[in-house]
């Protein structure tokens, strides 16, 4: 977790083969990376992955865009050699004992 800013893991988004002949789920696909759909995406919390939108208003918060420093992606890596510290702290803060 990073000390300033806003992490995020990747979210996937792709057609299935079935998907591709299918006019509903392609429609689907452009309009969840088009600007309106990516400001959706804003709205609900999420850090958009179009960054010619500027930043998002998420209920209080002004959320980065993908490109700034305050905003740091994590990665397969990270999370390999960040899991432990982070678990550490999420049961500290929570107080989770398990």
């Amino acid at each position: 977790m990073p000390e300033e800013g806003v992490s995020a893991s990747e979210g996937p988004l792709g057609l299935t083969p079935k998907g591709v002949g299918n006019p509903a789920a392609q429609v689907f696909a452009n309009w969840s990376l088009s600007k309106a759909g990516q400001e959706f995406v804003g709205s609900q919390g999420f850090v958009p992955v179009r960054t010619d939108i500027g930043p998002v208003r998420s209920g209080e918060y002004d959320l980065p865009t993908a490109d700034s420093p305050r905003f740091h992606l994590l990665t397969e890596d990270g999370f390999r050699r960040h899991a432990k510290a982070d678990e550490d702290l999420w049961k500290q803060k929570f107080a989770f004992i398990g």
